[in-house]
């Protein structure tokens, strides 16, 4: 998320130290690339571990409670 407001002109100009932090706008935008693409990779792999695993079955799980 801090890479994220890092690359907003309003925030680093109010908080400037983000910009040393990340290394500048070139680099918090590609580490917020990359944590993004991982965050979706994991959902991803998740969501068809439950399918495989069975979806029905997962869902009466989450919802009842067996």
């Amino acid at each position: 998320m801090l890479s994220g407001l890092t690359m907003s002109p309003a925030i680093t100009a109010a908080y400037p130290f983000l910009l040393d932090v990340f290394g500048g706008f070139q680099s918090a935008r590609t580490i917020h690339f990359f944590a993004f693409a991982a965050l979706v990779l994991f959902l991803f792999v998740h969501v068809v571990m439950i399918i495989k695993s069975g979806l029905k079955r997962q869902m009466r799980a989450m919802t009842f409670g067996e």
